[in-house]
């Protein structure tokens, strides 16, 4: 199971849809119309530099603002 899937089971929503942006800047983002209609954006940027614990991390506070 995968870092969005684990977190969004935890918080009791669907999967939001995933996309990678190509940049070397490290971002991340979260947008849709509501919590089961969401898109989650994480730069190739942020993937090539956090560990797995900071990943999950940034994850998990974009998991909090598609819940909220």
């Amino acid at each position: 199971m995968g870092i969005v899937d684990k977190q969004a089971k935890i918080v009791g929503i669907k999967n939001p849809e995933v996309a990678i942006f190509p940049t070397l800047s490290m971002n991340a983002f979260a947008t849709g119309a509501n919590k089961n209609n969401a898109l989650m954006a994480v730069s190739q940027g942020l993937l090539d530099n956090m560990t797995e614990g900071e990943l999950e991390a940034v994850v998990g506070h974009e998991m909090s603002h598609i819940a909220n």
